[in-house]
């Protein structure tokens, strides 16, 4: 750009593509548009203009990417109820109170928060719409069935121990079926609903249900009130002994394989 405004000239020389564009625009185009193009390729042409300041300010998470992280923090609530269920069996000491503080987060965050939203903001729109009707209806029963099994939990986690084996075994009983229905719930909501959500809404609903969402969590859990959440279900992991990522992995190690020479070809 710097050696065309200094020296036009060096961009028209005989022979040079830009010599026969301009031979072929004053031919068949009309005056202005050759004119105009002509300028653009001797000085020139102006970029695109900058985008309006509210462009380049962070995005609010869209309806989905939003929905998922909470699906993250669901998906860690189920692996402490599984883990309960599987110490509860196991005869392992139980203290009432990580069970409580488990399905106060169920209460709190799934129920008050995560499940409210799935059904104000995106099942109304597959209704409105006529889309997965049977799928959002089972989704929204089993919103039901859940909150009746997690206020069974609360129940039996307000005893003052977990001492009876009846009680003990029936806790452990709520807390799998609460996981054995919940994982495939969140994943139909994961592989069907969120990937067709951009289908039923139009882009500035799309837009809209994003920042609803952040300010719902804002109401309730206050500035960064997600991370907070995090940390209290990390809490109760710890108390578990499951707060190690690595100890999910198998600890197997494969069998030694003697590399064998690869035949030759046939010829």
């Amino acid at each position: 750009m710097g050696d065309r405004a200094s020296d036009p000239h060096q961009a028209i020389r005989p022979g040079s593509e830009t010599l026969r564009t301009l031979l072929i625009l004053t031919l068949f185009a009309p005056p202005a548009l050759w004119l105009g193009l002509a300028g653009c390729m001797v000085w020139g042409c102006p970029g695109p203009p900058p985008p309006p300041p509210e462009a380049r300010l962070p995005q609010p998470a869209t309806a989905p990417e939003d929905m998922l992280a909470q699906h993250g923090v669901v998906d860690r609530i189920l692996d402490v109820y599984a883990e309960l269920a599987r110490q509860l069996e196991g005869g392992r000491p139980v203290r009432s109170e990580t069970a409580w503080n488990a399905a106060g987060l169920v209460q709190t965050f799934v129920e008050g928060y995560h499940e409210k939203l799935e059904e104000d903001l995106v099942f109304v729109r597959f209704e409105a719409a006529g889309r997965e009707l049977r799928l959002i209806g089972t989704l929204r029963r089993q919103h039901r069935v859940a909150a009746l099994l997690n206020a069974q939990i609360l129940l039996l986690a307000s005893r003052a121990d977990l001492e009876d084996p009846a009680d003990r075994a029936r806790l452990a009983a709520d807390l799998r079926s609460y996981v054995r229905m919940y994982r495939p719930h969140t994943a139909r909501e994961d592989t069907v609903i969120f990937p067709e959500l951009r289908e039923v809404v139009t882009p500035e609903d799309f837009y809209d249900m994003g920042v609803t969402i952040g300010r719902r969590r804002r109401e309730l859990f206050g500035p960064g009130g997600y991370e907070r959440i995090v940390e209290r279900v990390a809490d109760v992991e710890r108390v578990l002994g499951i707060h190690r990522l690595e100890e999910f992995t198998p600890g197997f190690q494969p069998a030694a394989v003697t590399p064998r020479r690869p035949r030759p070809l046939e010829r």
